[in-house]
């Protein structure tokens, strides 16, 4: 795997994804990669606290890696304003919902290494399940180099571009499924006495306990459910109930509405980015 270290890393945009990131990979110990933060207002926040605040314009002269950590509706007018100051090398690095690396490609000129991730907010606490997709110019060398980076904040595999808005459906936005799980089973413990805390503190370490032995035993969920299910037992009385509710079935439709909405805000960010280009072209001033 390519070493990291050394490394120019600018991350423009320092909101939760773009904050972690740059504290992950500042505070990593395997290599001593330089870190710098640019923000929408130029002004440092609680989240830049500790990090090395520089303006769009500087952050790209010295990018190596420019991760691109803002929101759909501002990132064209972010790369209007610092394509012609990066390097012809640097690698964009985009966390961006609904842009494909052929957005980045066509906005930053023919020949311009991009990757695209999918991450999850758990990169906050080093927990993130990032998937790195490299676009036409991306070398292995520059996923080897975003796959160490991102390992700093949680796990990173590499897949086709094609899967992410799958991705986002299942792991993205898979989180806040869980949530849902954890507060709607909470709120059935009350109702049959238990309380709150107790309910929610149970329900949190078994939704760690079910991760962790899902990860070291690599079998197959099912067996491991099957594991818990007694003939007559509590679990199995559990299931019928969501069998009769078609509960796998409202799960199966919520990952694949999840999927089309991506798919749909990728069409309409493109979209209004060549609106809002042709625009600026029509309202420019002649020369």
């Amino acid at each position: 795997m390519t070493s990291p270290s050394g490394t120019g890393i600018v991350v423009f945009g320092a909101g939760r994804i773009g904050s972690s990131l740059a504290h992950g990979i500042a505070e990593a110990d395997e290599f001593d990669a330089h870190v710098l933060v640019t923000t929408r207002s130029g002004a440092p926040s609680a989240r830049t606290e500790g990090l090395s605040l520089v303006s769009n314009a500087d952050g790209a002269t010295r990018a190596d890696y420019a991760f691109i950590c803002t929101k759909p509706q501002d990132t064209a007018a972010l790369l209007d304003e610092i394509r012609d100051d990066l390097r012809p090398d640097t690698v964009v690095v985009s966390f961006v919902s609904g842009l494909t690396t052929q957005w980045f490609e066509a906005r930053l000129g023919a020949g311009r290494p991009v990757v695209r991730v999918m991450t999850t907010l758990a990169i906050e606490l080093g927990c993130g399940a990032s998937v790195a997709a490299g676009g036409a110019h991306a070398t292995p060398d520059h996923m080897s180099v975003v796959n160490s980076l991102l390992t700093t904040v949680g796990t990173s595999v590499e897949a086709p571009e094609d899967y992410l808005d799958a991705v986002s459906g299942i792991s993205g936005g898979g989180i806040a499924y869980f949530y849902f799980l954890v507060e709607v089973m909470t709120q059935a413990g009350v109702k049959e006495g238990l309380p709150v805390d107790l309910a929610r503190d149970l329900l949190i370490q078994a939704a760690v306990g079910a991760g962790e032995m899902m990860r070291a035993s690599g079998r197959h969920p099912a067996q491991l459910r099957e594991d818990v299910m007694s003939r007559g037992g509590q679990t199995i009385a559990a299931f019928r109930e969501l069998e009769r509710h078609n509960v796998r079935d409202a799960l199966f439709d919520a990952v694949a509405a999840a999927h089309a909405r991506g798919r749909e805000l990728a069409s309409q960010s493109e979209l209004d980015s060549r609106q809002s280009k042709s625009t600026n072209d029509e309202n420019a001033e002649p020369v």
